[in-house]
């Protein structure tokens, strides 16, 4: 399990972050981040204000070496395995395959955790759901390194519409490998007077007032109108902002327990991110951690954010 770090404070987030001298509402600097998200991908807006019209993150930027077919990730320093294409292994096989692998001159390679491997998911395109510099990446499901709470399971991804799921260990899937430093752990800190937690890896800042249930569209617009903590600027969040609060060292729910407002049953959570080959929405299932496209008549729980880059 992950190692998570969490504060509980009650001093107000306006003297944390400043704020203005005009109608009382915040204006205020984000908190540093330490691991900040990249863009979904998606660039076509379907209703204001979603994904597309905010495009929240930072651009993502990869180099190919064409010589080895190693691709380097220049926002997170990940190197990736993209000189071959993947045979189809069970997941113990498929961690050893990675130990194993000689590289443009690295042995220091390894089967990427869930959190890694969804970091070059492109959610603006479909089969494969992945920037095109990647020639060797089926449209295919893909291990990744992090086991289910489940010791049966390990987490995947599907490279055909980015969707992650479980599957058994004893299951075959495909094998990208990975080099670098792993991600910095979970950082959490609450104010238990407006109810926000902010996560100082991303620099987002949540709303754990309250947790409703409502349609898309009325999510969008419940962020939108949303004022807490002396903040106006919230938003739904878009997938990769709603997959960074999801702790997959837990189930029912699988969140970071510095959250209180966490829902129950199956735990549906709306993003602001539209699926790209169809009439779906991206949303997260809280009681495990994955994530895949709902059908917009749907009704899900809302959790708003605020700040990004």
């Amino acid at each position: 399990m992950r190692k998570m770090i969490f504060v509980i404070f009650t001093i107000a987030l306006p003297i944390l972050f400043g704020c203005d001298g005009g109608d009382g509402d915040m204006v205020s600097s984000p908190p540093s981040a330490t691991f900040p998200l990249k863009k979904t991908g998606q660039t076509s807006s379907y209703i204001y204000p979603d994904d597309g019209y905010f495009q929240r993150g930072v651009t993502p930027s990869y180099t190919r070496d064409s010589e080895t077919g190693i691709v380097t990730d220049n926002v997170t320093g990940l190197m990736w395995q993209d000189n071959v294409l993947s045979s189809s292994m069970q997941w113990e096989t498929a961690i050893a395959t990675c130990e194993d692998l000689s590289l443009g001159g690295y042995d220091d390679w390894r089967l990427p955790t869930i959190e890694e491997i969804e970091s070059i998911i492109d959610y603006g395109h479909y089969d494969p759901a992945i920037d095109p510099i990647f020639v060797r990446t089926a449209s295919n499901t893909y291990w990744s390194h992090t086991a289910h709470v489940n010791s049966f399971y390990a987490w995947r991804i599907n490279f055909k519409n980015g969707f992650s799921s479980k599957d058994g260990k004893n299951s075959n899937n495909n094998v990208m490998c990975v080099r670098g430093t792993a991600y910095p752990d979970a950082e959490f800190v609450r104010d238990s007077a407006t109810q926000i937690v902010v996560d100082k890896r991303t620099g987002l800042m949540w709303q754990d007032d309250e947790l409703g249930v409502k349609s898309w569209g009325d999510a969008i617009n419940y962020c939108f109108d949303k004022r807490l903590g002396g903040y106006r600027d919230w938003r739904l969040p878009n997938i990769r902002e709603q997959l960074s609060i999801v702790d997959r060292g837990r189930s029912y729910p699988a969140i970071y327990p510095v959250f209180v407002h966490v829902g129950s049953g199956l735990n549906y959570h709306w993003s602001s991110t539209r699926v790209t080959n169809d009439d779906f929405l991206w949303i997260v299932k809280f009681s495990e951690g994955n994530s895949y496209g709902d059908r917009m008549p749907s009704y899900n729980y809302v959790r708003c954010v605020r700040v990004g880059q």
